[in-house]
């Protein structure tokens, strides 16, 4: 059997690995969930779940104790990523005029938060951006 070339590469990498390498790429998972990486990249053997289906045991109990995925959980999830994908964005500091990438929602200082009513609209233009007496649907 030929594997491509990345795949022995990616084995001879990972046999290189210290322990100290797998605790770093874990270092940003929740502590549950960190615990299964790091007994999934055991290197004893024995160490390891001994079956798939114990790995998914594990994995399901875990999800039990989480609670139930919401959709505020998803909303908040969601906010949370467009705002530091924002700050992301603004870290590389590239600007518009130089071609760069610029964040979907700068930051304006105090000076730039317009405070005058937009002027009226036409009945021809469409626009997604709530006027004032929007109305929102929630689900309760």
């Amino acid at each position: 059997m030929h594997l491509p070339p990345f795949v022995e590469d990616t084995v001879q990498r990972a046999m290189v690995f210290s322990g100290k390498d797998v605790k770093e790429t874990a270092f940003g998972l929740s502590t549950s969930l960190r615990s299964v990486f790091l007994r999934l990249l055991c290197r004893e053997p024995a160490s390891r779940y001994p079956t798939a289906a114990a790995l998914e045991l594990e994995l399901r109990g875990q999800l039990v104790r989480l609670g139930p995925y919401s959709a505020a959980y998803a909303v908040k999830e969601v906010e949370t990523a467009l705002f530091e994908g924002g700050e992301a964005m603004e870290e590389l500091n590239l600007l518009e005029d130089e071609g760069g990438i610029v964040p979907a929602f700068p930051l304006l200082s105090q000076d730039a938060i317009r405070t005058e009513p937009h002027p009226l609209r036409s009945a021809d233009e469409t626009t997604t951006e709530p006027g004032p007496g929007a109305l929102r649907m929630t689900r309760h």
